[in-house]
């Protein structure tokens, strides 16, 4: 659980930085289903949104006799819980593609000897897209899990930038040395990543590498 611990920190933290914002009071509705959810109360969470709930709300509170953070939405709630049929019957609603990609992180980075693999074969079968939370030459390590083990798409672009595995992890270059980048673009490939695929801008692998000893092995594959 220190895994996903540090995870919502991150979240948390990065959610800071945009706290200039207008803030959205949490009603208490939402707080009641917020609740529920890290009980894994699904009824309570169906009940919700079947009601016409929002299932990708966001909102503050500042009472402190509440069991969630001062900052909070349902889908980080639900992700953490690593509860299959709760995640099973949310995924049947309008999910985010920033919700689905929680639901796979929190899977992923439980902790391995009590990881839920129902949960992320789920995931899978959806079509979420796994997106990691760090740039790091481990990435190739998770990918690989997730193909081997789960029938993962190595080509799939089901996310908000719609970015392959492989364009995120080129978007990786300014953090991993020349070697390290050419050693992960050639794992890629290996397994069936196409490097001539755009993102849904047009955007290929040359507008995310910078590196020229990377930009020359490109152009000579």
């Amino acid at each position: 659980m220190k895994d996903i611990k540090n995870l919502v920190i991150i979240y948390l933290s990065l959610i800071g930085l945009n706290s200039c914002q207008e803030k959205l009071y949490c009603e208490n509705k939402n707080i009641k289903v917020m609740e529920a959810a890290i009980e894994g109360n699904s009824k309570e969470v169906e009940k919700f949104l079947k009601s016409g709930g929002d299932p990708n709300f966001t909102c503050w509170t500042s009472d402190k006799n509440i069991s969630i953070p001062s900052h909070s939405d349902l889908g980080m709630r639900i992700a953490i819980t690593q509860n299959y049929d709760l995640i099973k019957m949310y995924l049947n609603y309008n999910v985010s593609l920033e919700n689905q990609q929680y639901l796979l992180q929190f899977a992923f980075y439980h902790d391995t000897t009590l990881q839920n693999n129902q949960l992320i074969q789920l995931l899978v079968d959806h079509n979420i897209y796994y997106r990691s939370m760090a740039c790091s030459v481990d990435d190739t390590a998770t990918y690989s899990f997730l193909i081997n083990n789960f029938g993962y798409d190595i080509n799939n672009n089901n996310n908000d930038r719609k970015n392959t595995a492989l364009l995120s992890y080129t978007s990786c270059d300014y953090y991993l040395s020349s070697d390290d980048m050419i050693e992960g673009i050639k794992y890629f490939i290996r397994k069936g990543a196409d490097p001539k695929l755009t993102n849904i801008n047009g955007d290929d692998i040359f507008k995310f590498v910078k590196d020229s000893i990377v930009i020359d092995y490109l152009k000579s594959l």
